[in-house]
């Protein structure tokens, strides 16, 4: 059974919390607790699903010892108890990863098979438009082609939400390491 620490708003295992030492207690439905921590970007988009899904919530800036609180930085969600398993799957669904899948996928360059259906290469994506002429393939050939271009585009779409992310990432250190620039300048 989960236990709530009123110190840093978390459902842990042990009394007492061992995030930060505190007494534990029940939870009970209207504590405030801790989901999730994303970057400016990924808890702009957050926050909007959150409202869209009637999940109330409230975030806490991440600042820099010294910095004060930065407008881009990481923000801290949490939300009620009672809706925290309601928001922990808009999370999952919103921010999915492979290492959630049990680490069964190795990130790789090039096309990744999300189901053991076959892919085209790169190269070959760019030869369709050339070499697709329907009225040369049977009813079989088109249905197999048509799971190969499938199982192609969730891949792609795979791997541009992994790029995005790091796209993501990358844009919020950009901007951080700017802010302590100026504070420092």
């Amino acid at each position: 059974m989960s236990m709530y620490c009123e110190n840093c708003y978390r459902l842990v295992e042990s009394d007492p919390c061992p995030h930060c030492g505190s007494a534990v207690r029940e939870a009970e439905p209207r504590d405030s607790c801790f989901l999730t921590e994303q970057g400016y970007v990924q808890a702009t988009i957050l926050a909007d699903i959150l409202t869209q899904n009637r999940i109330p919530y409230m975030t806490k800036m991440r600042s820099i010892k010294g910095c004060g609180p930065i407008m881009m930085g990481n923000r801290l969600f949490y939300v009620p108890y009672q809706l925290l398993k309601d928001a922990q799957n808009v999370v999952e669904e919103l921010f999915y990863t492979h290492e959630e899948e049990g680490g069964n996928d190795q990130p790789v360059e090039g096309m990744l098979k999300s189901d053991g259906a076959e892919v085209f290469e790169p190269d070959e994506i760019d030869e369709l438009p050339d070499s697709f002429v329907p009225e040369k393939m049977d009813l079989d050939e088109l249905n197999r082609f048509k799971k190969k271009l499938a199982a192609t585009l969730k891949a792609l779409k795979v791997q541009e939400r992994v790029n995005r992310e790091r796209m993501d990432l990358l844009r919020d250190l950009i901007d951080e390491t700017d802010f302590a620039i100026d504070d420092m300048s």
